[in-house]
């Protein structure tokens, strides 16, 4: 691994001076879809990068840089000191930044990738503060691009020195870049917005948001919700509703609309998180905020939905077992054979065990046959009871459920 100071005499401008971008005709600020022009558009072919680009979080980094120690040596220098911190909108431009970074100074990591990166430069510094209370998560989006840029992340020392790379977003042409950071050591970063060669440069915006769960969960009483009805202006689009112990599914209130499956990663006081692997879709229910928050590889963190609704009533999707009598006192069980579709009814009285197997399950009820009998059971857990029927057309209540599992 490569070490090396920044060179703040050649690569810090003025907060406030007017580069060449923004003496441009305002024109080229208001397009709204970046045209590559032809030598763009023959180095992206050049860079060999993969149809959906690269973007990488590294987990461990090495960041000791002391922020007063920094701020000290950037004033030193007598230049600006350009700070992103959470809630930071920027429209920027790298014409007339100058090559500040490049493949010399980057880690290797960086110049395996095999572009120079000598193109004009813009940079940044994030201050990571310690909060042991919170695990805080930095979103970094480079939007609106008029030519092809890049965005990275390093860990600096407390020399100034870049010492790793804890992020990377490369795409080709002008699309958006992103890094969602997570769990960052305390000290200094620098954020990049480059190009890939010298003959690159033009506009782009810069923005950073932030968003924490608590750091110590199992110390903390966690939400208890299985099903959230999301909606916007008052009107009920869909619905979370979790399937099992550790998935959910997004059923659209349309029933043309599109069903998506989720898996639960974590809970706190306050929400419940989500992610769809497949599509790269990170999902928080937060019930405190009474929001559905969504992001995505190339989104940043962002309200969604409001939530209308959720409960935490045993459902049929979710029963493993329940006791069963006269509503006062068990007189038997049904329980699930760990999380296969056999299941056992136990009596109390004398543990007579007869075997069931589960047909199918719905939002209120688990159903259970038994063909040696057949005999069908059914678990209502809307209106908790045991309801019996079989193949001659019987069909009664056969017990109130006392407990469920």
């Amino acid at each position: 691994m490569r070490i090396f100071n920044l060179n703040f005499a050649a690569i810090l401008f003025a907060i406030f001076a007017l580069t060449s971008c923004q003496k441009e005709s305002m024109s080229e600020m208001t397009q709204t879809t970046p045209t590559a022009t032809t030598s763009e558009i023959a180095a992206n072919k050049e860079r060999n990068l993969p149809a959906e680009g690269i973007n990488i979080v590294f987990d461990e980094v090495q960041t000791q840089a002391s922020a007063a120690k920094f701020k000290q040596g950037a004033q030193a220098r007598n230049k600006g000191y350009k700070e992103i911190d959470c809630g930071f909108d920027y429209d920027g431009c790298t014409k007339g930044q100058g090559n500040s970074l490049d493949y010399r100074i980057y880690p290797d990591n960086v110049d395996a990738l095999g572009a120079p990166f000598d193109g004009e430069d813009e940079y940044f510094f994030l201050e990571v503060p310690s909060t042991p209370e919170a695990i805080v998560t930095y979103d970094i989006a480079l939007t609106d691009m008029t030519v092809d840029l890049d965005l990275f992340v390093f860990a600096l020392n407390s020399q100034y020195q870049i010492v790793d790379t804890k992020g990377m977003s490369i795409k080709g042409g002008s699309a958006d870049e992103h890094l969602s950071l997570t769990g960052l050591n305390p000290g200094i970063y620098v954020v990049v917005v480059d190009a890939y060669i010298s003959s690159i440069a033009g506009h782009y915006s810069l923005a950073m948001n932030c968003s924490a769960v608590s750091a110590n969960p199992p110390s903390i009483s966690l939400i208890d919700v299985n099903k959230v009805v999301f909606g916007a202006n008052g009107q009920q689009l869909g619905t979370y509703q979790q399937m099992t112990p550790t998935t959910w599914k997004e059923i659209s209130a349309d029933p043309n609309g599109n069903n998506f499956d989720f898996v639960e990663v974590g809970r706190d006081e306050w929400s419940v998180y989500l992610t769809d692997e497949s599509r790269g879709v990170n999902i928080q229910l937060d019930l405190h905020r009474k929001i559905v928050r969504y992001s995505d590889a190339q989104s940043p963190i962002r309200d969604q939905f409001e939530i209308l609704d959720s409960n935490n009533k045993m459902n049929g999707y979710l029963t493993s077992a329940v006791a069963f009598g006269d509503g006062q006192f068990d007189t038997g069980y049904y329980k699930q054979v760990e999380t296969s579709e056999n299941w056992k009814e136990i009596l109390a009285v004398n543990n007579r065990v007869v075997n069931f197997t589960e047909t199918h399950r719905d939002e209120w009820s688990v159903y259970l046959r038994d063909d040696s009998r057949g005999v069908n059971i059914q678990l209502d857990m809307h209106r908790m009871k045991v309801v019996y029927s079989d193949d001659q057309g019987n069909r009664f209540d056969l017990y109130e459920i006392n407990k469920a599992e």
